[in-house]
């Protein structure tokens, strides 16, 4: 049965985590008040008929995972999660049945550091789910596969890892059917490394990629970037949030309609922020958004969990808006696209703890996911 948490309900947001989602596990505590009502004496009075209460955003519990951290919607309106070890269920989220497991990869995935099954994008032409992962062998795959068929996984790309930190590997469609990729520039924390500004190196970039070839090309669209988790494409534009160090974090907007690929900056720049680092004279852009950190234990602050542009309709006070939060302090905020970049943000009332991911399924239904191990849809209610 579908739990809805409203703002009053919800878990408020953990302090003091330093690296990204799963770096500790967190324990939190619900203060639940009950009201009760008594027998009395009866008396003239007539109490007023009570208002209708006003429509208030809201998080409906849809379903439970082990650590969930990725979902993407086929057009039967079933949901695909993949959870953290390395395993991806399909469930209907009108029907009772239970979570179905359609794939279990956790033999080749690391969960070692920041690894982890990383992301699920659904083919609009087709039944194949694309994956990425963090393998055993310390590089980054995606690869696809036919739910329910083991036989059909294809490894479309493979790419050397250096590290157990700052892989990216987040996977979107555009409107006409190409897969982007997102690669993080592999650490470590100290010395930064330089793979970011370096455009022969496949780390600290945004490709797009053919998905139905077998051994795609990768084609730049972005570099500069640090760890992106997460991007999102709402029409032409690109939407892509950067795990910032010690100073900033950062949404950075680019374009499906590329010519020239920008260069965000890492590590000259973190957000806005120069980092020392001897500046390569590239030209360099700026982000439409940032907020600020510290890395130190008592900020709220420690990760960006990039969101998208709503555009479910049912969901009035956030439709075309960008969602996006931080993973420690779990106050899911918005912001209105304005010219080249974004409004100011504001809070939209919802707090969630350790949000991996955002999404959208097929249907345009927005979620979060958190690695608590629950999964919920935005409403309006």
């Amino acid at each position: 049965m579908a739990r809805t948490l409203l703002v009053s309900d919800l878990i408020p947001g953990v302090r003091g985590e330093r690296e990204i989602w799963w770096s500790a596990a967190i324990a939190a505590g619900v203060v639940l008040s009950v009201a009760g009502c008594g027998g009395g004496v009866e008396t003239d009075e007539t109490s007023e008929e009570a208002l209708p209460a006003e429509p208030q955003l809201a998080l409906e519990e849809i379903a439970e995972f082990e650590e969930p951290i990725a979902l993407t919607g086929a057009k039967d309106g079933s949901l695909y999660v993949g959870e953290r070890a390395g395993v991806v269920k399909r469930f209907d989220p009108a029907s009772e049945e239970k979570p179905e497991v359609v794939l279990d990869i956790s033999g080749d995935v690391s969960t070692e550091g920041e690894g982890a099954l990383l992301s699920l994008a659904h083919s609009p032409k087709g039944d194949e789910i694309f994956v990425t992962y963090s393998g055993r062998d310390k590089k980054l795959h995606l690869e696809a596969f036919v739910p329910r068929d083991a036989s059909s996984r294809r490894e479309l790309l493979a790419i050397d890892h250096p590290n157990e930190v700052h892989w990216g590997g987040h996977l979107a469609f555009d409107d006409d059917g190409r897969l982007y990729l997102s690669t993080g520039e592999g650490g470590p924390v100290a010395p930064r490394p330089l793979v970011s500004q370096d455009p022969d190196s496949p780390l600290g970039k945004l490709f797009r990629l053919d998905p139905e070839a077998a051994k795609p090309d990768t084609e730049m669209i972005a570099l500069g970037l640090r760890n992106p988790w997460q991007f999102s494409i709402d029409g032409t534009d690109i939407w892509i949030g950067d795990v910032g160090d010690f100073q900033q974090e950062e949404v950075d907007l680019a374009s499906t309609e590329v010519k020239e690929p920008p260069n965000y900056g890492w590590p000259v720049l973190e957000g806005t922020a120069e980092t020392g680092v001897e500046d390569k004279g590239e030209p360099l852009v700026e982000p439409v958004l940032t907020y600020e950190r510290t890395g130190k234990e008592d900020d709220p602050n420690c990760a960006i969990t990039g969101g998208h542009i709503v555009r479910d309709p049912a969901l009035e006070p956030l439709e075309g808006r960008y969602i996006y939060a931080d993973y420690c302090r779990g106050v899911i905020e918005s912001a209105k696209p304005s010219g080249d970049g974004l409004g100011e943000p504001e809070p939209t009332g919802l707090e969630l703890l350790r949000i991996a991911s955002f999404a959208q399924d097929a249907e345009g239904h927005s979620y979060a996911i958190s690695l608590t191990g629950k999964v919920y849809r935005f409403v309006y209610e």
